[in-house]
Parts: C-alpha cells; sequence; structure tokens
C-alpha cells in the first residue's frame, strides 16, 4: 500500500486486521519511534455499538501500564476518526507459535502462564475483566516477553449494561460457562476460565473442546469435563494438570480465586519437578558411581564367592571407600548446587504487595522470602511493605522474607532495626530483631566455601587409595 498519513503517525504496511479495526506498523513523526496504530474505518465507526467499544478500549489501555499488557501510547476519537497508538510488539502471537510448533514444553507452558496471571491480575485489582482471552491476543516479545492486547471486550466490573442478558461475547474455544450462558454480572473467573483453555492448548496442541459446529463446542463447555492434558501430552507433569482442570471447571465457586493463587500453584509445580528431576539425576549417577567402584576393585561378585574365593586386601578396601566417599561429596555438592527456577513470577509478587487484599499481600511477602534475592525488586518491596503496610501480618511477613533472603537484604537492615524500636505490636518488633540479627550473621556463599574441606580431604583419601593399590600390584608383581 502507498503511505499515509494519520498525523503525527506515517502508516506504513497492515500488519492485522480483525472485527474491531486494522492495524498498521507507523512511524512517529516526532521522534522516528516505530509503533503500531490501530484505526477503525470510518464505515465501522458508524456502528454505534462497535465505536463505543472502540473507545472503551483505548481508555482501558491508558489505564493499565503494565509490563505484560501491550502499552498504549494516547489516541483520538472524534468525528469520523477513531485510532489509537500502541508499542509494535514483532514477535508475533501465541497464536502464530502453536500453529508453527503444535505444542510448547512444559517450562515454557509455565513461563508464559506465570506472565498471563500477572497481566490478568493487575487488570482484575483495577477493576477490569478482559473477556477475549486467547492465543490470537496474547503477543510476544523478540526476547520471549508475553504482552496482553486487544482490550476490545474488556468492561469495568461496575459496567453490568454493557453486556445485555442472553447475549455473549468472546470466542466459543475459550468462553467460560457463565460467559456462554450470557448471565451477568460477570467477574475475573471468566479470564482464569479462558487462560484454563489456554494452557491447555499450549501443553496438548488443541484447544480443550473441539466440535464440528460453534454450537457444539458451546455445549462441550457447559457440559462435558475436560478431556485429560497428559492424554496429549505425556510429559505434563501432574500439578500442572491439575491447575488445568481446576481452571476449567464449570462453577465459578470451583476454580482457583484468582490469578495470584494460579502463579503461586505453578511456582511450586516448577520447584518440585526440577527437585524430582534432580533426585533422578542423583540416583542415575550413584548407581553409575557404584559401577565405577566395581571396576576400580578390578573384580566382579562372582570372585568373592565360590571355592578358593580370597578376601580382599587392605589396600583394595580402601580404595573402594576412597572412591564412594569422593561419590557421596561430589553427588551431595551436586544435589545442594542444583539451580532451582525459584526466580520465576518474582515480578508477580512483587506487583501483589501493592493489593488492597491483606491476604494476597501476607501470601505475597511470604513467596518473596521462598523466591530469595532471585526476584528483582524483592528487597525494595519487603523493606517498604514493612515500613509502610497497616497490617501487622504483612510487616511480620516483610520481616520474616527480609531475614530469609539474608546478605543481598543488607539495605534494609536500617528499616528492620527503626521497626524493631517504635512497631506498636511486639510480635512485628520481634521479627524484625531476628531478621536483622540473621542479616548481620549471614555469610555470602558460607555453604559452598564450607564445603571445600571436605571435598579436599576425600580427594586426599582417593590418591592415597589409588596409590596403595598400585603399590600392592607391583609387590605381587615383584614376588611373582
Amino acid at each position: 500500500m502507498d503511505n499515509r498519513w494519520l498525523w503525527p503517525f506515517e502508516l506504513k504496511e497492515k500488519i492485522g486486521q480483525g472485527g474491531m479495526g486494522v492495524v498498521y506498523r507507523a512511524r512517529y513523526v516526532k521522534n522516528d519511534r516505530e509503533v503500531a496504530v490501530k484505526i477503525l474505518p470510518a464505515e465501522i465507526a458508524a456502528d454505534k455499538k462497535i465505536a463505543t467499544r472502540f473507545e472503551r478500549e483505548l481508555e482501558v489501555l491508558k489505564k493499565l501500564k503494565h509490563p505484560n499488557i501491550v502499552y498504549c501510547f494516547g489516541g483520538k476519537c472524534e468525528g469520523d476518526q477513531h485510532f489509537y497508538a500502541m508499542e509494535l510488539v514483532e514477535g508475533g502471537s501465541l497464536e502464530r507459535l502453536l500453529k508453527k510448533r503444535g505444542r510448547l514444553p512444559w517450562e515454557q507452558v509455565i513461563e508464559y502462564t506465570l506472565q498471563l496471571c500477572s497481566a490478568l491480575y493487575f487488570a482484575h485489582e483495577h477493576g477490569f475483566i478482559h473477556r477475549d482471552v486467547k492465543p490470537g491476543n496474547l503477543l510476544l516479545t523478540n526476547t520471549g516477553k508475553l504482552k496482553l492486547s486487544d482490550f476490545g471486550l474488556a468492561r469495568a466490573r461496575s459496567d453490568v449494561g454493557l453486556t445485555e442478558h442472553g447475549k455473549t461475547m468472546g470466542t466459543f474455544h475459550y468462553m467460560s460457562p457463565e460467559q456462554i450462558r450470557g448471565k451477568p454480572p460477570l467477574t475475573g473467573s471468566a479470564d482464569l476460565y479462558a487462560m484454563g483453555c489456554v494452557m491447555y492448548e499450549m501443553m496438548a496442541g488443541r484447544p480443550p473442546f473441539r466440535g464440528h459446529s460453534p454450537a457444539e463446542i458451546l455445549q462441550k463447555h457447559l457440559e462435558k469435563p475436560a478431556p485429560p492434558v497428559s492424554t496429549n501430552a505425556m510429559d505434563c507433569p501432574a500439578a500442572l494438570e491439575q491447575i488445568i482442570l481446576d481452571l476449567l471447571e464449570k462453577r465459578v465457586e470451583d476454580r482457583p480465586p484468582s490469578a495470584i493463587d494460579v502463579a503461586r500453584r505453578l511456582k511450586q509445580v516448577t520447584q518440585t519437578t526440577s527437585l524430582d528431576a534432580t533426585t533422578r539425576d542423583i540416583t542415575i549417577r550413584n548407581t553409575q558411581a557404584a559401577q565405577a567402584v566395581q571396576e576400580a576393585m578390578g573384580t566382579s561378585e562372582r570372585s568373592f564367592s565360590g571355592p578358593g574365593a580370597t578376601r580382599p586386601s587392605w589396600s583394595t578396601m580402601l580404595a573402594v571407600v576412597a572412591v564412594m566417599l569422593m561419590a557421596f561429596l561430589f553427588w551431595s555438592g551436586y544435589s545442594s548446587n542444583t539451580p532451582q527456577s525459584a526466580g520465576k513470577g518474582g515480578a508477580l509478587w512483587v506487583e501483589a504487595l501493592k493489593s488492597s487484599n491483606s491476604d494476597v499481600r501476607i501470601a505475597a511477602a511470604k513467596a518473596l522470602g521462598e523466591i530469595g534475592p532471585s526476584a528483582e525488586g524483592s528487597v525494595e518491596a519487603l523493606t517498604l511493605a514493612l515500613s509502610e503496610d497497616s497490617n501487622r501480618e504483612v510487616r511480620r511477613a516483610a520481616a520474616k522474607s527480609l531475614g530469609l533472603i539474608g546478605a543481598p537484604a543488607a539495605s534494609a537492615v536500617r528499616e528492620l532495626d527503626k521497626v524493631y524500636q517504635t512497631d506498636s505490636e511486639p510480635q512485628v518488633r520481634q521479627e524484625a530483631e531476628a531478621a536483622s540479627n540473621a542479616i548481620r550473621n549471614s555469610k555470602k556463599d558460607d555453604k559452598s566455601l564450607g564445603a571445600w574441606p571436605f571435598y579436599l580431604a576425600g580427594i586426599l583419601v582417593a590418591l592415597a587409595g589409588i596409590g596403595a593399590v598400585v603399590f600392592s600390584r607391583i609387590a605381587r608383581t615383584m614376588r611373582n
């Protein structure tokens, strides 16, 4: 197409089109920045309902500034001009990725879902329900960040009249039963149901419900339980499958209560599965170590039984002990230092500390302590909660988590000491004192440094054992 102007934007090629407008790659003439401009053509804007939705989308995006929500720079809805500019996300959509790859590894499913949880939690906390969560509305940057887009169907929880009774809005593969029935008021649980459908598709390579017609699919959403994810994805961890099935429950009250709860469970899946994998790896390695011991002995199990068998010499036994000691030290160090994916979702918990719900803030403070310093901004967020939160339990949890973080939380010591002296709650003061002492006493990498003397001892014993074996065999050769 020929370049067009929509001041102050120079429109370039068309990069998307849907029922709610056309999206162009564009240049902002004042600083040459490339952006995406969404335009509602005049002939479509003549439909007042569509124009109202477009205007609502602009207003919602202007209010929702979050790393996992497409950023809106502003726009105009006057006369026959309806457009707005947003950040240009060039990695394509999740829908395109699924068409290309079929299904995704479970670790990637969790990573994307944690980001989606963060976006939905933020939107719900600010009173907005998306109502059209689907792979086509989840954009991916070239660095793998997920961004929720297309708030054309979004509405505030207070805007009950925007959906008439009996009318449905959304895409039928991802619609919740309550959306299908069109019975307001709708809650954020509808978005969680849709997220469960998206998770199912990422994991299994297909939506949870398929049929020959929209009516058949919608009927399955209303009545049929979702097929097990593991039927199409045998590598799906059982805990992850249970989360997906919980999100796809027909009744709102049977689903997880919020995106923050889903994120917490996803983090546990990552940690537990990583631990299981480490345990399996250690078991395999210990089996290999046992075989190495047998080879070091220079004999098989048969040589110690039957007529004429001789007992192993002291030098051989010393070698066996040395090899076993080295194996134990190596694999115990391996298991204690295997990195876990504890930092995933850290940004979500930092954001959750700002929630208006005190239970959510308590959970967030505790989670940041479990994650440790790998969550960017966790120390600052916990320190702020410690000094300013009006809820006693939030302050207690924040203090305890700072103590768990240890040396990296050194910047919080002054505030902890202040809270210890001035807080009105004895339990908070006690927790602050304990955390301050824990941070002062902690030593960075103390655990890994303390293990080195044992490793050195193991090496020396091993060398002694090997030397004894060599000396014994040389002596035996000379006697013969």
